[in-house]
C-alpha cells in the first residue's frame, strides 16, 4: 500500500507540472492576438521567448518535486512503472493526452538519461489519430463555394473579426480570390474552402492556415495577414506546398496557436 500510495502522488507531481504547463503556455498564447492588434512586436516576441523557456523550467522544478518525494527509489525502474500506470489512468480523458505523455518521457529522460526508448516507463504508443481520442468539435471551419469567390474570400476574412479593419478589405479579397482563380486554371472546379478556426500567429505574422478542396482533392492555402500602421492588409497567398514548407518547416520560430486538440491540428 505505501509503495501504491507512493507511486499515486509521483504520478500527480508529474500531471500537476504539465497541467501547470499547459496553464501558463496558453496563458501566453493567447496574448498573442492583443499583441498583434496592437503591434506590439517587441512584447510578442519576449512572450514568444518566455514560452520555450517555459517547458525547462516546470520540467525542471518537476524533477526536482520527484527527488524530494521518491528519495532513493528516484531512479527505480518498479517504481516508475507503477507511476506510469497511474499517470495514463489519469490522463485517458484528456483532449491533449499525447502531449501529456510525452511530458512524462521528458521526465523520465531527465532523470534515467534514457539511449532509445525503455517502453517500461516510457509511453512509446503516442498515436494521435481520433479513433483513440474520440470524436470532437471541428477545428476546422468549411466555406462551400456559392456566388463569386471574390465575395466568399471577403466573408472569410469578416469571420475572423479583429479588432482593427483591413485598409481595403475588398481589394484584398479580389487579389486574393484573383490569385486562387489563377492557380486553378485547367483543374476541377473547388467544392469549398476550408480553414482551421485558430489563427497562427508569428512575428509580426497572423496566419490563416486551411485548404482548398475539390472532390476528395486538397490543396494548401495560407493567408498571411500583416498590420500595418493603417490597418490590416493580406500580405501573400500561398497556395503550393512548396510555399508553406517554407513556412513550417524552414524557420525556429514556433506559432503561437491556441488549440484545444493540437493531434487534430496536425
Amino acid at each position: 500500500m505505501a509503495h501504491d500510495r507512493l507511486t499515486e502522488h509521483g504520478a500527480q507531481t508529474i500531471l500537476e507540472g504539465y497541467r501547470r504547463f499547459q496553464r501558463n503556455f496558453l496563458e501566453i498564447t493567447r496574448r498573442a492576438r492583443h499583441h498583434f492588434e496592437r503591434r506590439d512586436w517587441l512584447v510578442g516576441q519576449q512572450d514568444a521567448t518566455r514560452r520555450l523557456d517555459l517547458y525547462r523550467d516546470v520540467l525542471e522544478r518537476v524533477v526536482s518535486e520527484l527527488g524530494t518525494l521518491l528519495h532513493g527509489e528516484l531512479r527505480s525502474n518498479v517504481v516508475w512503472k507503477t507511476m506510469k500506470a497511474h499517470y495514463s489512468e489519469a490522463v485517458a480523458g484528456l483532449g491533449d493526452r499525447e502531449l501529456a505523455e510525452t511530458f512524462f518521457n521528458s521526465v523520465t529522460r531527465h532523470i534515467f538519461t534514457t539511449v532509445g526508448v525503455d517502453p517500461d516507463i516510457e509511453f512509446v504508443d503516442l498515436d494521435p489519430r481520433r479513433l483513440r481520442y474520440g470524436p470532437g468539435a471541428p477545428i476546422h471551419r468549411r466555406y462551400p463555394i456559392e456566388g463569386s469567390l471574390e465575395t466568399l474570400v471577403g466573408t472569410i476574412l469578416s469571420h475572423y473579426d479583429f479588432s482593427v479593419p483591413f485598409v481595403d478589405q475588398e481589394g484584398d479579397a479580389r487579389l486574393v480570390a484573383t490569385e486562387i482563380e489563377r492557380s486553378r486554371r485547367g483543374k476541377a472546379p473547388l467544392d469549398a474552402i476550408e480553414l482551421i478556426e485558430p489563427v497562427f500567429y508569428r512575428g509580426s505574422g497572423a496566419y490563416l492556415v486551411g485548404r482548398l478542396r475539390s472532390g476528395r482533392k486538397v490543396s494548401p492555402l495560407i493567408l498571411v495577414l500583416l498590420h500595418g500602421k493603417q490597418g490590416l492588409v493580406v500580405d501573400a497567398v500561398l497556395l503550393t506546398a512548396s510555399e508553406v514548407s517554407i513556412v513550417f518547416s524552414f524557420t525556429r520560430s514556433h506559432f503561437l496557436v491556441d488549440v484545444a486538440r493540437p493531434s487534430e491540428v496536425v
